[in-house]
């Protein structure tokens, strides 16, 4: 027998047991962003422009001959010439200067409106998402009042106290332009927190669901109940095989030994799914929201997707999916057919 077995099978040395393995260079965060920009070669155009736009707006009325406000009657309305690429307006002012000082201004409204966006959606949006309950449905009420102002009014309020000028503008649009992104951090940190457990290097840790309403019964289509029994089968095989090695969790999808699966690999396959049917990429939590839009679509009760989502309350709920309701009047037929109750024959 031991013959039979050293004439039918051998060791394998290290070099043929990594035959199978795919070398990929390891890169940091940074290497990776670098890789990705240079392998695209649109991104690339784009950033040249941008980079040009920006150094002419910031050097080149220094390096022009003209000032952006000095006038010259004679020149009033000039073609385009050497002297002035762009020509002239009606006070002889040279246009090319005045365009470079406009870009000028707006980038410096952009950049201040993208760092306020940054810093005060940030933090605005990660305080309501951590600390939630009534903190939050405050601090989301005073962002529903300021939306629902448009940024325009804001503007002209501030000009009439402050006085026309680059400074008014700049608070103006500052006002309203990190409440999306105090949305977006919102959402993330809640959905960060609504994970069920965090794998560790050493162990599992399991938390509780964070309110009553997430204890609730499902209703499972027949042919993912066949997956799952057909799943708990080969657990049970499994566990037979494997005996003390296999790390009974009672989980139904979970790697070879029993241990959950992490959410990053769980994303991964999904991913390699995705892509081998031509679908667009989506995350599993994605999943979640893909399935209370449908039945929103469908009509069906926000306080019956609620309770499938196993959310705390019906404004919970409707925080998360009313920005999927883009024309305004469907958000007000919207909050009517759910919020408003309907009088029936007997009331009138």
């Amino acid at each position: 027998m031991d013959a039979m077995e050293t004439k039918l099978f051998r060791k394998l040395d290290d070099d043929e047991k990594n035959d199978e393995f795919i070398a990929v260079e390891s890169r940091t965060f940074l290497q990776s962003v670098w890789h990705d920009f240079t392998g695209n070669k649109r991104a690339v155009a784009g950033a040249i422009i941008l980079i040009i736009v920006v150094l002419m707006a910031i050097f080149g009325p220094m390096m022009c001959k003209y000032s952006y406000a000095e006038q010259n009657m004679s020149l009033r309305n000039a073609s385009p010439s050497m002297d002035h690429w762009f020509g002239t307006d009606r006070m002889g002012r040279d246009i090319f200067v005045r365009i470079l000082f406009g870009a000028r201004i707006s980038l410096a409204v952009g950049c201040l409106a993208a760092v306020i966006n940054l810093i005060v959606g940030t933090i605005y949006g990660g305080i309501a998402g951590y600390v939630g309950g009534k903190v939050d449905m405050v601090m989301m009420r005073i962002v529903d009042i300021i939306y629902s102002v448009p940024a325009m009014l804001y503007i002209v309020l501030i000009m009439l106290i402050f006085g026309a000028s680059v400074i008014s503008i700049m608070l103006g649009i500052s006002i309203t332009c990190w409440i999306d992104m105090a949305r977006i951090v919102r959402q993330q940190v809640k959905s960060l927190k609504e994970q069920e457990f965090t794998i560790t290097e050493y162990a599992v840790i399991e938390r509780n669901p964070k309110t009553e309403n997430s204890y609730r019964i499902l209703r499972i289509p027949k042919v993912v109940m066949r997956e799952v029994k057909h799943r708990q089968q080969l657990i049970d095989k499994r566990k037979a095989d494997m005996g003390v090695a296999y790390k009974d969790y009672d989980y139904v999808s979970c790697q070879e030994n029993g241990e959950p699966r992490s959410l990053t690999a769980m994303n991964q396959a999904l991913t390699k799914i995705c892509n081998r049917n031509g679908l667009p990429n989506i995350t599993v939590h994605g999943l979640r929201h893909m399935f209370a839009t449908i039945l929103i679509e469908l009509g069906v009760p926000l306080f019956k997707i609620s309770g499938l989502l196993g959310h705390s309350s019906v404004h919970t709920t409707y925080e998360y999916y009313c920005e999927i309701m883009d024309e305004q009047d469907k958000i007000i037929a919207f909050v009517n057919n759910t919020f408003v109750p309907q009088r029936t024959e007997t009331e009138g």
